[in-house]
C-alpha cells in the first residue's frame, strides 16, 4: 500500500511537473473556449501548435517546460493580477527545480524554455492577428 506521508515529496513533484502536461494545457484551452475569451484562446491555439511541430520536428526538449512558461505567461496576463503572476512564476520555477531534481538534461530544459518563448511570441501575435481579422473583440487584450 502506498503511504504518503513517506512519498509527499514525490507527489508533490508529480503535482508540480503535472502544470506543464498536455493534459493541463488542454484543460485551460478549454476553459477558455466557455468565456468567450478569443485572444486567449487563439493564443494559446497558435502557442499550443508551435509547441507540437517544434515536437515533430526536435526530440531534445522538454515540452512540460515549454508548455509550463506558455501557461505562465498567457494566464498571467489574462488575470491581470501581480499576486497571480507571482505565483505563475513561483509555480514555473518550481517546475525547473522538478526538472533538474529528476534529472531532466540541463540541455533539454534551456531547449524547452527556448520553445516556449518562442511558442509565446508566435501565440502572441499570430493569436492578436487573427482576433483582429476576424473582428472579435473582447476586453482581454494580453500585453508584454
Amino acid at each position: 500500500m502506498l503511504n504518503i506521508r513517506n512519498n509527499w515529496r514525490e507527489e508533490v513533484m508529480f503535482d508540480i511537473r503535472a502544470l506543464g502536461s498536455e493534459f493541463f494545457f488542454l484543460l485551460v484551452f478549454i476553459r477558455s473556449l466557455i468565456g468567450p475569451y478569443f485572444p486567449f484562446v487563439f493564443n494559446l491555439v497558435f502557442a499550443g501548435l508551435t509547441i507540437f511541430i517544434f515536437s515533430l520536428l526536435f526530440k531534445k526538449f522538454d515540452g512540460y517546460v515549454s508548455r509550463g512558461v506558455v501557461l505562465m505567461f498567457f494566464v498571467s496576463n489574462f488575470y491581470n493580477s501581480p499576486l497571480f503572476y507571482l505565483l505563475a512564476v513561483m509555480l514555473f520555477v518550481s517546475l525547473i527545480f522538478v526538472c533538474v531534481y529528476k534529472k531532466v538534461k540541463k540541455k533539454e530544459i534551456y531547449y524547452g524554455i527556448l520553445i516556449g518563448v518562442v511558442s509565446i511570441i508566435l501565440g502572441y501575435f499570430l493569436g492578436n492577428w487573427l482576433t483582429g481579422i476576424l473582428g472579435l473583440y473582447h476586453p482581454y487584450v494580453p500585453s508584454i
